[in-house]
């Protein structure tokens, strides 16, 4: 666990994709033509902002670093008490370790299954990533609805739905294939977009924020990890 670099590199990355999203008002905007849409127009991504509203739900993405790093990410939320988000951190030769970050009411906890590990950590740590994940980072009601259409990847046809953000005016892409959810990027101001998996489920428990058994709670080591990865994220 001593690869603090690589878990800091991750966590960057994965705030600089988070980047300029907002609570959710549930009120329409005006799209980047001037005009007032309801988010609803948006077909294809309204049963999963209905999965959203429900308050339990699971995304699943990744994250695009150096080197065609692929790194997946996965955020489950139960309620408004219980998060959780799990990176999948580059590592030795080539191989990516888990590192998950649970939040359960008060408690906060960092659990690397690699290792069958887990630890409580204090309430100082990790507090950016903290805010982040409890933060409105999966609330798409402020998103107003702006165009759809199709696009060609490689010679497979997907559909798209592009919703701007009024924080800032980007404007996000949602593509569907068979009416599934599969990708999401940010369009460009030449049009196009680089796109990542994305996609959204309902099938969330809370037996998801059970610690296993077999886990081992080492309370000092992960500690002193949460605060060198707090040191790193700070300068």
């Amino acid at each position: 666990m001593k690869k603090v670099i690589s878990i800091l590199l991750v966590i960057t990355m994965f705030f600089m994709l988070a980047c300029g999203c907002n609570k959710s008002d549930d009120k329409p905007t005006p799209d980047t033509e001037g005009n007032t849409k309801d988010i609803n127009q948006g077909r294809l991504l309204k049963p999963y902002i209905d999965i959203n509203k429900t308050g339990k739900y699971m995304i699943t993405t990744e994250i695009s670093l150096p080197d065609d790093v692929i790194v997946p990410i996965t955020i489950i939320v139960s309620g408004s008490t219980k998060k959780m988000m799990t990176l999948n951190m580059p590592w030795e030769d080539g191989k990516q370790l888990p590192m998950t970050l649970m939040i359960d009411g008060e408690r906060k906890v960092l659990m690397f299954s690699s290792f069958k590990t887990y630890g409580d950590i204090g309430k100082d740590q990790l507090t950016d990533l903290t805010e982040f994940l409890q933060g409105a980072y999966l609330q798409y009601g402020a998103l107003s609805f702006v165009r759809d259409g199709t696009e060609d990847i490689e010679g497979t046809k997907y559909s798209y739905e592009d919703y701007v953000d009024p924080s800032n005016q980007q404007v996000a892409r949602f593509l569907f294939k068979d009416g599934k959810l599969v990708m999401k990027g940010n369009v460009t101001e030449e049009g196009g977009a680089n796109y990542l998996k994305f996609a959204i489920s309902g099938n969330v428990s809370d037996d998801m924020f059970i610690i296993p058994k077999e886990f081992n709670n080492a309370p000092t080591e992960i500690r002193q990890l949460a605060s060198e990865i707090d040191a790193g994220m700070k300068n």
